[in-house]
């Protein structure tokens, strides 16, 4: 069996963090082949040398369509056919649990495309870090439609909308299903109106049930501002000092403004009123089915 990963990478020094390096190798001991598409304004011989150690391929491009530029870039010049496709990305830290083991529960879900969690802002949609594309049906026909689109030419609130956000769509209209292992009605603690992001909001019970990553910009923003003091908890004191070498090269990201992240201001504000989040599923292309959705583990 085939299974091919494309990681989206960038760094703006052109440096492969420690973090990044666990990660591929994490997912190649998963049984995948990963193809390192990068997008940072170089890569040096050591890294890439790191890195060729694990993937199949390490490639770098023109800045232009963040990650769906690169998955898109990837399925492209894919040599041959795939019987399972893994997009991914270096926005998480991690993996600090089994990757093997929770892949190999992915797999054996019934459904074509599943994420580790989902997401009611804007739409309800799976969070676009991690996607598996299990099926026939999801790598032959879902995956090729949902980067179908130029995202090298498109703007970042166009890549979310026709990305992310997109892929519901794509299911809904190509019958497919969706699936998240860490649904976020688990989390949500009757709150169901109120639209945010389950890996920062929720990221310590996410933890405990065994998810494997904390997202960079969690540490890196804070954009809800939310109390994360003891991170370092839930990892060792080596990964925690990798941790912070890493953000000591980072300043806090202008998308974090006034302590909430754009996306959960316009959430909050406009969806958390029942009618007004359906008549925006209608203007996002049609009212999406909660049938392509299943039921998590």
């Amino acid at each position: 069996m085939r299974r091919i990963c494309f990681f989206s990478h960038y760094d703006r020094d052109g440096l492969v963090a420690p973090h990044v390096i666990h990660y591929v190798r994490a997912l190649a001991a998963a049984e995948y082949q990963v193809h390192f598409i990068s997008t940072a304004p170089r890569l040096p011989e050591e890294a890439r040398g790191a890195l060729k150690a694990t993937c199949s391929t390490v490639t770098v491009r023109e800045n232009r369509g963040m990650d769906f530029g690169s998955w898109r870039y990837g399925l492209g010049v894919l040599d041959g056919s795939a019987d399972e496709v893994l997009l991914t990305n270096d926005s998480v830290f991690g993996p600090y649990a089994d990757l093997t083991a929770l892949v190999s529960q992915m797999r054996a879900m019934d459904c074509d495309v599943v994420g580790l969690t989902d997401s009611y802002e804007l739409l309800h949609h799976l969070q676009s870090y991690f996607l598996l594309f299990r099926s026939a049906h999801a790598v032959n026909v879902l995956l090729p439609a949902l980067l179908e689109p130029p995202f090298e030419g498109l703007t970042k609130p166009q890549i979310i909308t026709m990305g992310e956000l997109g892929l519901t769509r794509v299911v809904l209209n190509y019958r497919g299903t969706l699936a998240a292992m860490f649904p976020y009605e688990r989390y949500d603690d009757g709150r169901h109106l109120r639209p945010t992001n389950p890996t920062h909001r929720r990221w310590r019970p996410l933890m405990r049930d065994g998810f494997p990553f904390i997202k960079v910009e969690l540490l890196r923003d804070n954009p809800l501002g939310l109390q994360i003091s003891d991170w370092n908890v839930y990892v060792s004191p080596e990964v925690a000092e990798e941790i912070r070498d890493y953000l000591e090269r980072f300043p806090r990201s202008t998308y974090a403004i006034g302590g909430r992240g754009i996306r959960d201001r316009l959430g909050s504000l406009f969806l958390s009123y029942g009618p007004l989040r359906r008549a925006v599923r209608r203007f996002q292309g049609g009212l999406i089915s909660e049938r392509v959705w299943r039921s998590g583990t």
